[in-house]
Formats: structure tokens, sequence, C-alpha cells
């Protein structure tokens, strides 16, 4: 597959700079990414903003992915390898629940080890108070 159809997967918006996580990159899943133009370092931004977002077309113009920055276009592949359905396997998530009830989902692949062992559950009270349960569920 060349670099040019890999990036032909993926819609990238540009808010011009007004932010530091200047691109919004939106996944064949739905799943969106914020991202700088270093979002492959480890002072870069790339992080999860959701799944089917809006996107404000007056702030945020398409562009072409072939036209970014490198350190993003790393980033971009990365993520698309690990969001890749293959062959229909689920993909191994933490599922971080607050008190309130609220989640967020990501998938395993992408904290690249830091967590390790076979814990199913793990409770976490954070210095403002709140409670989080962190599980590992099968993705959808």
């Amino acid at each position: 597959m060349s670099e040019d159809s890999v990036f032909e997967e993926v819609r990238v918006y540009d808010n011009g700079g007004a932010t530091t996580d200047r691109y919004t990159v939106v996944f064949p899943t739905g799943d969106a990414y914020l991202m700088s133009s270093d979002a492959d370092q480890p002072n870069g931004v790339c992080m999860y903003a959701g799944d089917n977002i809006y996107i404000d077309p007056d702030f945020d113009k398409r562009i072409d992915a072939n036209t970014l920055p490198e350190g993003v276009k790393k980033q971009i592949k990365h993520l698309l390898s690990i969001l890749k359905d293959k062959e229909g396997e689920k993909t191994k998530q933490i599922v971080i629940t607050t008190q309130n009830g609220a989640k967020a989902k990501i998938p395993v692949s992408l904290l690249n080890g830091l967590i390790a062992g076979d814990e199913e559950s793990i409770n976490i009270r954070d210095e403002n108070g709140w409670n989080w349960n962190i599980k590992m569920e099968e993705g959808e």
C-alpha cells in the first residue's frame, strides 16, 4: 500500500495554528485525535477527542493529509495500525468510569505496554477525590 493510499483513509482538518493541537485527524473508525505538528514526540500533542465529533467548518479547514508534517504522518500511521479491525478481531480496551458514570475507552495497544499483568480491574482515587475504576474489556 502506498503512502498516499494510507492517508486517503483519514480526514484531516487544520485550524491554522490557533491552538497547539492544530490538526484534527478523523480515522475510518470514527475516532478523532487532536495533534500538534510534533505529535510523535514526547512533548507533542496526540490526544483522543472522541468518536464522530463535530468539525466546525468556520474554524477547521480540511487539508490533504500528504501535506502534514512528518511527525503527524508518523503518528497517523501508528494509530491506523492500532485502530484497524484485523479480520474481525476485537481490540482490548481500558474503560475508565468516573463515579458519576462517565466512561472513556482507550485501546490498550496505545499505552505501548505501560500496563502489564492480568488484572481485570484497578481502582484509583486521584488527588481531587475522584474514584476511578479501570477495567479491561473486549472492544466493539
